[in-house]
C-alpha cells in the first residue's frame, strides 16, 4: 500500500511537471504568434498607409492638371469670343 501510494505521488508529480512545460511551450508558442501577428498587422497598416498616400498625391496631381487644362480652355473660349 505504501508503495502504491509512492508510486502515485511519483506519477502524480511526474504528471504536474510535464502539465506545466506544456502549459509553458504553449503561452511561449501564442506569445510568439501573438507578436507575429501584431508585425503583420503593422507591415500591413505600414504600408496601406504608404500607397494611400500616393494615391492621395496622384489624385491631387491630376485634379490639378485637370483644373489647369479646364482654365485653358476657358481662356481660351474667352480670347475667341
Amino acid at each position: 500500500t505504501q508503495q502504491v501510494t509512492q508510486v502515485t505521488n511519483a506519477l502524480t508529480a511526474e504528471a504536474t511537471t510535464r502539465a506545466a512545460a506544456d502549459q509553458a511551450e504553449i503561452t511561449a508558442r501564442v506569445a510568439a504568434v501573438s507578436q507575429e501577428v501584431a508585425d503583420r498587422k503593422a507591415a500591413v497598416t505600414a504600408e496601406a498607409s504608404t500607397r494611400a498616400t500616393a494615391i492621395t498625391a496622384e489624385q491631387s496631381a491630376r485634379a490639378a492638371a485637370l483644373l489647369a487644362e479646364t482654365n485653358a480652355r476657358c481662356a481660351a473660349i474667352a480670347d475667341e469670343a
